[in-house]
């Protein structure tokens, strides 16, 4: 009668072993209150115990399809990761170049009492995602590193809002020690978790299992955690669940196809950083769309948020010192090295193209690549492009045609009319007007100051207040 009521036990839990519904993970149950608390020689198949603090948690271990953190993982944009695979081609910061601007985050960075919020601001091609890979290689140096996440218009999983959460969630779940417990349980909890608004996924995959994963810490281990997250707690910090300094960087915020969804990012990086148990700050970079610069300018960003304008840092120094170590690595590296005069370039030529770059690191970047070409002549391909002039090449051997595509996008939306911009931009560029009022005057429109309007043109040119102040190019 024994034997047979066993095997009758034994039956029940293999079926209920069999079905992943019957398990749910609660971080909160003691190890008394559950099966088996007092219970000794038997074996468990296909089962995990995990000790996290005073608790002991007992969940069936599923199957890679449905493994909560790999379905959270097949919802995230992995190449918007800093260790993604197409990260390894992507552009860095050249040795000894942005130190100024690098260190400045940096110190931001460490100041547990600085603003949660860093806008690093500047235009197309001023290297701001180079910055930013190397923040995150600095951070993640020093124990500061969150998660990130790298926008860019290539692909629709990073040109987009919708992965943004899951991936910074995903991200958070493999950095933070016992945190992927907590989501997990909120993804086996919420099987429309993934369906959800970005405003639900942020407070059921990031703000309540961190939450719940404080409450739930033994008092030791929430010191020694908030040491992992700062730099050990100190007497004042006692009483907090977490102190500020873990980084979360976000690059590109602009390269979002979808200009509404700028704001609405920003209002989730306010919402995630204003939240007590969120101990994490973010750097954004993006160049100053008017979406951005709006919401950064207002409240309630305007308060917590430190602007940096990478314009306003030296850059010509530092793209001097890049053009110079890449030259002296053609005239050894290059098949064409023994034709290379020893004294190439010149001096004159090494000012030329800073005047050209005009604080642009991708004009460099893009002359660079151009002479790395194998099959071209280094020295006769640099007197070309110094003497470049547009209308004299064809698509083909244009140097600047990845450039003339950067800035072709950037001027391109699609209700722009280009034959008026072209106008406006002519008068301009030889001064025919100084003000937006001499155009409306002259070229009897509607008043320009409205069609031009900053929230197209911003990022090109500082557009007044008032139409009778001078038109500045950035």
């Amino acid at each position: 009668m024994a034997t047979a009521s066993l095997i009758k036990a034994q039956r029940a839990f293999a079926e209920k072993s069999a079905d992943p519904a019957s398990f749910s993970f609660d971080p909160h149950r003691r190890a008394e209150e559950m099966a088996f608390a007092n219970a000794s020689n038997f074996t468990m198949d296909n089962t995990q115990f995990n000790a996290i603090a005073d608790q002991t948690n007992i969940y069936q271990s599923l199957t890679s399809d449905n493994d909560p953190l790999r379905i959270l993982l097949n919802h995230s944009a992995i190449n918007a990761m800093a260790d993604s695979p197409s990260a390894s081609y992507a552009p860095t910061c050249h040795p000894g170049t942005r130190e100024a601007v690098i260190g400045r985050i940096m110190a931001w960075a460490r100041d547990r009492k600085a603003t949660p919020i860093l806008w690093l601001s500047g235009p197309a091609g001023a290297g701001k995602s180079c910055i930013q890979r190397k923040i995150v290689k600095l951070c993640a140096d020093e124990g500061l590193f969150g998660a990130c996440f790298f926008f860019s218009t290539s692909e629709s999983e990073t040109s987009s809002e919708a992965r943004f959460i899951t991936t910074l969630a995903a991200q958070l779940a493999e950095n933070i020690p016992g945190l992927h417990w907590y989501i997990e349980s909120a993804i086996k909890m919420d099987r429309r978790m993934f369906a959800r608004s970005l405003e639900s996924q942020v407070e059921g995959l990031i703000l309540k299992p961190l939450q719940d994963m404080v409450g739930s810490m033994s008092n030791r281990l929430k010191g020694l955690f908030r040491g992992t997250l700062a730099f050990g707690p100190s007497q004042n910090d006692l009483n907090k669940p977490w102190t500020r300094s873990n980084i979360i960087v976000i690059d590109g915020l602009d390269e979002c196809v979808d200009e509404k969804e700028h704001a609405h990012i920003l209002h989730l990086i306010y919402v995630l950083a204003s939240h007590p148990h969120f101990p994490f700050r973010f750097v954004v970079a993006s160049r100053p769309e008017y979406a951005i610069r709006t919401a950064f300018s207002s409240s309630p960003l305007s308060t917590h948020t430190l602007i940096l304008r990478l314009e306003e840092y030296e850059a010509d120094e530092d793209i001097r010192r890049y053009l110079k170590a890449e030259l002296n690595r053609l005239k050894s590296d290059h098949p064409a090295s023994t034709s290379i005069p020893v004294e190439w370039p010149s001096i004159e030529d090494e000012d030329a193209l800073v005047v050209k770059a005009s604080r642009q690191f991708v004009y460099v970047s893009v002359v660079m690549k151009h002479l790395d070409n194998p099959r071209r002549n280094p020295v006769l391909e640099l007197r070309r492009i110094i003497d470049h002039r547009p209308s004299e090449c064809d698509s083909k051997s244009n140097p600047f045609a990845e450039l003339d595509a950067l800035y072709n996008r950037i001027l391109h939306p699609p209700d722009v009319d280009i034959p008026l911009l072209k106008s406006i931009l002519h008068a301009i560029i030889h001064q025919i007007f100084y003000s937006f009022k001499g155009i409306d005057a002259v070229l009897d429109l509607a008043p320009v100051i409205d069609w031009f309007s900053p929230q197209k043109f911003g990022r090109l040119l500082d557009i007044a207040i008032t139409s009778r102040t001078p038109i500045h190019f950035r």
